[in-house]
């Protein structure tokens, strides 16, 4: 990929200019990730990285987005609980204003070069997620490969729970700032005073 070519790819879906092009949302594993253009080891020490030259991730009639990350980094959990996926659980691309569900419809473990499952299939709506196997060793790749679905009811249940979880996590941090800021609200006389009694004393 040329300079050129690289940074028309990297505008892509960057409304924000932030380098993001969407989140990923996987509730099997109670993951959920933003996802950057490229897979240098710089985006997945930190995140999920689009393979270049596959498909975006905004579906379409003939469509196989690939989307990579890693496994047992200290810093990050990624991908690492990915081989828990089982046939038939649902995955989310948050892409603009666009939900993308897909349902695993295959799982395989290949060699690093052995691409065939990442090709395009006529007609056909996938996206895969790949990471590396086994844990720790990571001579091969864990493909697990999503089948375009509709926003089913129990699936916008999931979001909904998720979504849930997110405002009961924001609602305990701004409890947390309230009860940290009325403590310093009830310190500051405790301050005066102490001040106060030193000028005093000397």
């Amino acid at each position: 990929m040329t300079g050129e070519e690289k940074e028309g790819y990297e505008s892509q879906l960057n409304v924000a200019g932030n380098g993001i092009m969407g989140y990923i949302e996987i509730p099997r594993i109670k993951c959920s990730l933003p996802v950057y253009h490229g897979t240098d080891e710089a985006v997945l020490q930190v995140a999920v990285g689009h393979m270049a030259g596959t498909s975006l991730p905004v579906g379409g009639g003939t469509s196989h987005c690939v989307l990579s990350g890693h496994r047992g980094l200290p810093s990050a959990k990624l991908f690492t609980d990915l081989d828990q996926m089982e046939e038939g659980d649902r995955f989310m691309l948050h892409v603009l204003d666009e939900t993308l569900a897909y349902e695993v419809d295959q799982i395989t473990v290949v060699l690093p070069e052995e691409v065939n499952d990442l090709e395009l299939v006529e007609g056909e709506d996938y996206c895969t997620l790949v990471t590396c196997t086994p844990y720790g060793i990571n001579t091969h790749r864990l493909l697990v490969r999503g089948k375009r679905t509709e926003n089913l009811p129990e699936l916008q249940k999931e979001q909904g729970a998720g979504k849930n979880g997110q405002a009961e996590q924001k609602g305990v941090y701004s409890k947390q700032l309230q009860a940290l800021c009325m403590a310093s609200i009830l310190a500051v006389p405790f301050i005066i005073w102490i001040i106060i009694r030193r000028k005093k004393k000397h």
